[in-house]
Formats: structure tokens, sequence, C-alpha cells
């Protein structure tokens, strides 16, 4: 085992446990419980899949000729993991941060909490790091920076698909709206009612362009760093 190796386990196990810790208080799932609307969040939904992910690599290591490690060591998809997390960190410290400030004062304390710290910032920044000290990049192309794309694309049709289903039972149905359906859109920038579709239609353009060029600056710069 080299010492890359280590390292990359020795990430693995950290970078688990503070997903695991951030999911936990930053979700108050020990007060709450596990709630629909945990999930509706590409904050926690990007740090679960981190979880699994390092999970199953940290269990790839007991035998690393096996074709679990082989395919969770592709090039492709360390670097697609590791931009999918990025994400974010990046739309939640220069898209989501500044309004809190304007908010009251329990979203204040909330801001400075464990959790919301290991979600947001440790799981996100350790899984990068792991992923330039760590990660096979010999086999990586520039396009293989578009592919983790499909995460946010994804997501965003997840969201917006919500949304109508909501309105449609909200209109269909005397029922009251669940706790979870009352979180229509789970962020400000994609909420189409306050902002109209044009508006939120540049923000994820604008979102997806900084994507796509992020993506491949990063296998262009493991490229060159690897020749």
């Amino acid at each position: 085992m080299t010492a890359k190796n280590i390292v990359d386990i020795i990430l693995c196990a950290v970078t688990t446990a503070m997903g695991i810790v951030g999911l936990t208080f930053n979700s108050s799932i020990i007060k709450k419980g596990i709630r629909k609307e945990i999930f509706i969040y590409y904050t926690n939904l990007s740090n679960i899949a981190i979880v699994l992910f390092q999970l199953s690599l940290l269990v790839s290591y007991s035998a690393t000729d096996s074709r679990l490690h082989k395919f969770l060591s592709v090039s492709w998809l360390r670097l697609s993991v590791a931009m999918m997390i990025l994400l974010t960190f990046i739309v939640y410290h220069f898209v989501l941060r500044p309004g809190i400030k304007k908010n009251s004062a329990e979203s204040l304390t909330a801001e400075k909490s464990i959790g919301n710290f290991c979600v947001h910032y440790a799981v996100p920044i350790l899984t990068f790091i792991q992923w330039v000290i760590a990660a096979d990049k010999e086999s990586l192309r520039i396009t293989d920076g578009l592919i983790w794309l499909i995460c946010p694309a994804v997501y965003s049709i997840f969201v917006f698909t919500r949304s109508k289903m909501i309105d449609i039972k909200s209109k269909s149905t005397c029922k009251p709206l669940s706790d979870s359906e009352k979180v229509k859109y789970p962020y400000a920038f994609l909420n189409i009612d306050v902002l109209g579709s044009a508006r939120v239609a540049a923000n994820i353009a604008i979102v997806g362009v900084a994507c796509a060029l992020s993506g491949c600056f990063a296998a262009l710069l493991a490229i060159i760093l690897s020749a």
C-alpha cells in the first residue's frame, strides 16, 4: 500500500465522520428525527452521497483488486464526486451565506453551528483535498470535467418537478400541505414564484456555466500536474 493510499484512507474516514456529524446536527436529526424535508436540499443530498461514497471506498480498500475498488478509483468518477460536493461549498459561501446576515438571529446561530460548518465547509473542502492528493488523474480528459454536471441537472429537475406537484396538490385537494411540502423551493435563487421564470433561468445558466468551467479547469489542472 502506497503513501497515497494511506492518505486516501485517512481522509475517507475523517470525511465520513464529518459528514455524519454534519448531517446529524445541521438537520436536527437527534431532536426531530429523520424527516422528508431533509431530502429536498442539495446540501443534504450531496453530503449523504459523499458519506456513502467514502464508506464504500473505505471498505473497498480491504480488497484493492476488487471491481468495487477499481470502479470507485476511476479518475472521472473521483473528479465528479469532488466537484459535486464542492458545489455545495461554493453556492453556500458565495450565494446563500451573504443573505444570512439579513435574516433572524436564529439563522445566524445556525450558520455558526458545527453541523453547518461540517456540511458546507469541512466535507466539501476535505473531499476536494482528497481528490487533489490521493485520486488517480492520469487518465483524465478535459471533457471529464463536464460529467458531474449530471448531478446539479438532475437536482434542478427534481426541484421544479416537485414544486409543480405541490402546486397541483394545493389546487386539487383541500388537504393541508405537509411540513416538507411547505418548503416549495429549497433555495431562494430557484424560487420562480418570487423571482419569475426568466430570473431563475438566468440564475441556473450562471451556475451551470460556472460549474462547467470549474470542472474543466480542475480536469485541465490535474492533467498538467500529472504530466
